[in-house]
């Protein structure tokens, strides 16, 4: 989250102290029945902002407050540094910190790690323990090769592609 790429788009660089892009908008000054829509035009607005790669972080965090007790969280990342299974992390995090917070407990997390320490934890355990022997076993299963499948077909296939299609019709009862 305290990274940006260069110029060039060849580095990442790793700031000590980049803060991320975080705000607060407070839509509960708008009348009840028009908060709906100033929500979904602060959202629409803040999807259509670029992100500055060089200067920026390319996570950005928006809190919504629609009253007092209510309010919407929206995080943004950009695809280069963000996938599916890193924003999953985040969201199990995120609701870990909230309940902990809300019923003051612990949260469970751990003691937070640089990425540099993570690799070199995984590092060890690929090479020792129990990732070697599962890599080990599916490598052998992987290797023998794979059986060649006949499927029947519906009909003899032309020599040449064609893409012509047809329809059929037919009426499903509701059981």
């Amino acid at each position: 989250m305290r990274t940006t790429i260069s110029a060039d788009g060849e580095r990442q660089i790793v700031h000590p102290d980049l803060k991320p892009d975080a705000k607060l908008v407070d839509l509960s000054v708008v009348a009840e029945a028009e908060r709906p829509a100033a929500l979904e035009e602060q959202v629409a607005r803040n999807n259509d902002q670029a992100f500055d790669f060089e200067c920026q972080t390319l996570f950005r965090v928006r809190v919504y407050r629609l009253d007092h007790d209510h309010h919407v969280l929206m995080l943004t990342a950009h695809h280069i540094v963000s996938d599916g299974w890193s924003l999953s992390l985040v969201l199990r995090e995120l609701v870990a910190l909230y309940a902990s917070g809300y019923t003051g407990g612990q949260s469970g997390l751990g003691v937070p790690m640089q990425f540099g320490e993570f690799v070199r934890e995984e590092r060890l355990r690929r090479e020792g323990g129990i990732q070697g022997r599962n890599e080990t076993y599916w490598r052998n299963v992987l290797a023998a090769p794979l059986p060649t499948v006949e499927l029947p077909l519906d009909f003899k296939r032309p020599r040449v592609r064609t893409f012509r299609a047809g329809r059929v019709h037919r009426r499903l009862e509701g059981d």
